[in-house]
């Protein structure tokens, strides 16, 4: 310590109102470095209130919450599905044949209905015989991921149970539709694949019944399905790719359920070629829309009950060459069909 003693009581009071002085400036630029700190994250906490607190933000945070419930929900119905099969399981019961061929009860307007034949005697059930449960209640058992992007109409479950059963018009399914929720999202799925007309409103017809179904089951939507189009008992039992169930051939269904550790890995490139492949045997440049008494369009009689049985329907031949073995159980010469 320095020895100050020789100053005199001026000087030392002069010294220690200089050290006084010191002090309180240095504790001024604490205080005010602290004020600054402070003031800045007061200034990101109003960024973030700003960015998350927001009605927008808000009612974004809640949608998304009401989702992952609903999504949550779900995978808990699947997960008490599958304990429930696994305390049942019969290994028999994973065999079933080609599921029925004709036309179910169809939905069009009722001069639709009146050229359709009479219905021919109900199939046998596509699921286990010893089941007691409903075929309209027997919903196929997809364990498909909510967040993938080929699955966007499970984030919309609400809103598909609020859709009309049937598209009020066939242009809601060619070219989307801004009041039809379950429409826009099977052409917005449609729409990611090469699909000609013909096909685009024949697949989006039968996925828009489907999904209908499955998202709001009852026994009047299960009868707008075809025969074809009921699940199988692989779909029934045995966890699986959603997409798989939207597969026109019941065998092809099963062969890809059964199979697809072979094809998990290449599934876009199989489902963008079979949609490039799958064909409705529909004259090339012939109309599938005709109008009304109203002046309405709707889909052609003619075409409608064309793609309603499974006849009406056929693969290319690059299938075959291709992808030999989803095609394993399946008549050939019956579901090839050369584009002329």
């Amino acid at each position: 310590m320095s020895d100050h003693s020789h100053l005199s009581s001026a000087e030392k009071k002069r010294l220690r109102d200089r050290r006084a002085q010191q002090n309180s400036r240095s504790k001024k630029l604490q205080y005010l470095s602290r004020l600054e700190d402070r003031l800045e994250r007061l200034e990101e906490q109003v960024a973030h209130c700003r960015q998350h607190h927001t009605d927008d933000g808000a009612q974004e945070r809640s949608r998304e919450i009401e989702s992952l419930r609903k999504q949550n929900a779900s995978l808990l119905a699947r997960q008490q599905q599958l304990k429930t099969l696994l305390q049942s399981w019969d290994i028999d019961a994973l065999t079933s044949p080609e599921a029925p061929t004709g036309p179910a009860h169809t939905p069009e307007a009722a001069d639709v209905e009146s050229l359709r034949p009479p219905l021919p005697s109900p199939p046998p059930p596509t699921a286990s015989a010893n089941s007691l449960e409903p075929l309209w209640k027997r919903i196929p058992l997809a364990n498909d991921d909510p967040s993938a992007p080929y699955m966007n109409w499970v984030a919309y479950q609400e809103q598909i149970r609020a859709s009309p059963d049937s598209p009020s018009s066939p242009l809601d399914l060619l070219y989307g539709s801004k009041t039809n929720v379950l429409a826009d999202l099977v052409f917005r799925t449609t729409k990611r694949r090469p699909l000609r007309d013909p096909e685009r409103l024949a697949c989006g017809w039968l996925a828009y019944h489907l999904l209908k179904w499955m998202y709001s089951p009852s026994p009047s939507r299960f009868a707008r399905l075809p025969t074809f189009m009921h699940p199988n008992l692989d779909q029934i039992n045995i966890p699986h790719l959603g997409s798989i169930d939207l597969m026109i051939w019941p065998q092809i269904r099963s062969n890809l359920i059964r199979r697809w550790h072979i094809y998990e890995g290449q599934r876009d490139d199989l489902f963008g070629f079979l949609a490039c492949c799958i064909k409705v045997r529909w004259p090339w440049g012939e109309s599938i829309l005709e109008r009304d008494d109203q002046d309405q369009l709707r889909i052609r009689r003619s075409f409608y009950e064309t793609f309603m049985t499974i006849e009406g329907w056929g693969l290319t031949p690059d299938v075959i060459r291709s992808y030999p073995s989803i095609l394993t159980g399946v008549d050939l010469q019956s579901i090839v069909y050369e584009v002329l």
